[in-house]
């Protein structure tokens, strides 16, 4: 890195090994808009593709160290605004639903578009909730993003 150079927030945030102390200086640091002038696309963020439609299993909500889910009639989000890109929430999904940004099938690009806009309008969910009713019976179905509820 040159010389009064501004460091990239993510490289920073990497030298932090400790998950905990890593969450509290992004949150810090966004607070204190340390990385004014940056675009929020520097951070790499976790997506929730179409296996989530019509589940909606929470068990990686309870993981989620800064709570950046965000809950729909029948789909969860990530909040790309608020995702530390922690990877934590990926071993938890039954249904293998989220991805790293860069990592998002390319049949399931526009859940990437699709978390975003959709965070700006749902709740936070901060705790695990039993799954839709019907999880069972659509947790292999595929091409479901005409079920997506609004």
């Amino acid at each position: 890195m040159a010389v009064g150079a501004r460091p990239e927030p993510a490289m920073l945030a990497e030298l932090l090994p400790n998950l905990a102390l890593r969450t509290e200086f992004l949150a810090l640091a966004r607070e204190a808009q340390f990385f004014q002038g940056f675009e929020l696309g520097f951070f790499m963020t976790f997506v929730v593709t179409e296996s989530c439609i019509k589940c909606r299993y929470t068990d990686c909500v309870d993981v989620c160290p800064v709570d950046c889910f965000r809950q729909g009639p029948n789909f969860l989000t990530i909040d790309p605004d608020e995702c530390i890109d922690c990877a934590v929430c990926v071993p938890e999904c039954p249904v293998d639903a989220i991805f790293a940004e860069e990592d998002v099938p390319a049949e399931q690009q526009q859940f990437i578009k699709l978390n975003a806009e959709l965070a700006r309008n749902w709740p936070a969910i901060t705790k695990t909730q039993k799954p839709l009713p019907e999880a069972e019976d659509w947790k292999d179905v595929q091409d479901k993003l005409q079920y997506l509820e609004r």
